[in-house]
């Protein structure tokens, strides 16, 4: 049994709410517990990000990290957002419905495998360190594993259409190190 979220919003996040006509929608509904997340290159900088987040298209996701590290929250972390071109039940996920959306700037056309600057490494830790706790997960895990962890996807992995997001951008080794917990074995004395 999972802990019930104790919150929604980041308190570390700057708000920005999306459109509220752009999450929810499934038969699924419009919300429900998250169990990981996706993460995504925005192929582009901020002013392009809140271009696509606002306007007309069926683009949506949770969070986004600058490359300063600042992180913006968009729709609740129970939201069922429109972010991995997924909602039926390939690998045993439905990526829109089970995992948030974490958009991360940079990767412009010319230079998408542009790696994430420590400032973005950093902060995508702490959301998702923050996200998992929320939704009862201490343990993380790369797709396809999915059971009692917080799985780690990318959008090329669960998307039902061909994508190279997020570009080879996320440096998964120093991710997950930061992630596990640091274990310290007690010391015998003689």
């Amino acid at each position: 049994i999972r802990a019930i979220m104790s919150q929604e919003w980041p308190p570390f996040a700057i708000r920005r709410d999306g459109p509220p006509w752009k999450f929810g929608g499934y038969a699924a509904g419009n919300t429900g517990p998250k169990r990981g997340e996706v993460k995504h290159s925005a192929v582009g900088f901020e002013g392009g990000m809140w271009a696509a987040l606002d306007g007309p298209a069926k683009k949506s996701w949770h969070y986004s990290v600058m490359y300063d590290g600042r992180i913006y929250a968009h729709y609740p972390l129970s939201a069922n957002t429109w972010h991995g071109n997924d909602a039926d039940w390939d690998d045993n996920v439905r990526a829109n419905i089970d995992l948030i959306g974490i958009e991360h700037e940079g990767g412009a056309v010319g230079n998408e495998s542009e790696p994430l600057t420590p400032e973005q490494v950093e902060a995508t830790v702490k959301i998702t360190r923050w996200a998992a706790e929320q939704s009862g997960f201490h343990h993380f895990a790369r797709f396809p594993e999915q059971w009692d962890v917080w799985t780690l996807a990318e959008h090329n992995q669960v998307g039902n259409t061909a994508t190279a997001c997020p570009s080879g951008r996320i440096p998964w080794d120093a991710i997950l190190e930061r992630l596990e917990p640091v274990v310290i074995e007690p010391t015998q004395e003689d």
